[in-house]
This record gives C-alpha cells, structure tokens and sequence, in this order.
C-alpha cells in the first residue's frame, strides 16, 4: 500500500508513437477552441470598450491588457494540451491526468480524482461496444479513439459513473488499485 507521500504513476498507452502523435494532435485542436472562443470574446470585448470609450490613454492600456490576457490563456492551454497524460496512485485517491477541455459533461476539464472510497469495480474494458455505452468516449477520456483499445481500464464509482483509461500495463494496475481497495476497505 502507498503512505502518503508515496505516489506510483502509470502513463497512457496509445500502441504506436503515431496514434500518440495524433490523439496529441486532435486534443490540440479540440483545446483550441477555448483558445478561439477566448479570441473572439477578447476581440467583442476590444471593440466594446474601444468604442464606447474615448480615445484616452486608459482605452488603450485597457485594450493592450486584454490582449496579454489572452495570449496569456492561448500559452496555458498550448502548452497545457502536450502535458503527458497519465494515472497517479495516490494514497487515499487516483488521479487522472487527461489534459482534455470536456464543456459539454460537466466534468472536470483538466483531470479526475476518484476517492478508493467510492471505487465499485477496476477491470479490463472488454471492448464490447453497446448502445449505452458507444458515447463514452465524447465524455471521458478524450475526443480521440486513437489509443491502445487492450489496454483500456474501466473504473465505476458507486455513484454509477465510468472512467475509461488507456494504462500502460493495464493488468498491473488493475491488480494493485483493487488491493489497495480491499485494504481500505477491511
């Protein structure tokens, strides 16, 4: 078991350096649109104060503020977005890294933290694409399908909510996260 200022970490697995490129590729441009929305507020934003303000010094401090805000924010989430993805094994939590902007779910955009307290099952996903469960990927992991598909780790909380992980070495992971749950739980 850890204690708790040990932390074990397992990265993503994509299977080829080629799907990794390219999920990393298609988060970008997924994470982009914040970057673009920013711009366009910040541009609406300009305008609005550009021309409902006189032309002083203060207008244009404002609006070469605005500016270094924005390239501020577009910084963060390039940078953000080519961060490594991966599972951290905390002492009392898992944390999952996925480096994903995820507006429409309501879910936490940069990472996940589940409590082992709630953990209900860790299994091997058994690839087996239902109805119910086909749009899981629009609302977990990431807007990508490109990962390794043998090595994706199906977590449930008791709160009937799923999170999909590609692990490296998925089989070790699995192993130790239920004996971790079996320790807290006696």
């Amino acid at each position: 078991m850890l204690d708790n200022n040990t932390q074990r970490t397992y990265k993503f697995d994509y299977g080829n350096v080629f799907k990794k490129i390219l999920c990393y590729l298609i988060q970008f441009i997924a994470n982009s649109g914040v970057i673009l929305f920013g711009f366009v507020f910040c541009f609406i934003l300009v305008q609005f104060v550009s021309n409902n303000l006189s032309n002083t010094e203060g207008t244009y401090i404002l609006n070469v503020l605005l500016v270094i805000i924005q390239a501020a924010i577009s910084l963060f989430f390039g940078i953000y977005t080519f961060l490594p993805r991966k599972v951290v094994l905390y002492d009392n939590y898992i944390k999952i890294q996925k480096n994903a902007m995820n507006f429409f779910v309501g879910k936490s955009w940069f990472s996940e933290v589940v409590p082992y307290a709630s953990i209900v099952s860790c299994e091997l996903y058994d690839n087996t694409i239902t109805c119910r469960n086909s749009q899981f990927l629009r609302q977990q992991v990431y807007p990508c399908t490109f990962f390794n598909w043998d090595s994706l780790v199906k977590i449930t909380d008791k709160y009937n909510n799923s999170f999909y992980i590609p692990v490296k070495n998925a089989e070790n992971f699995i192993e130790e996260v239920n004996i971790i749950i079996e320790l807290k739980t006696q």
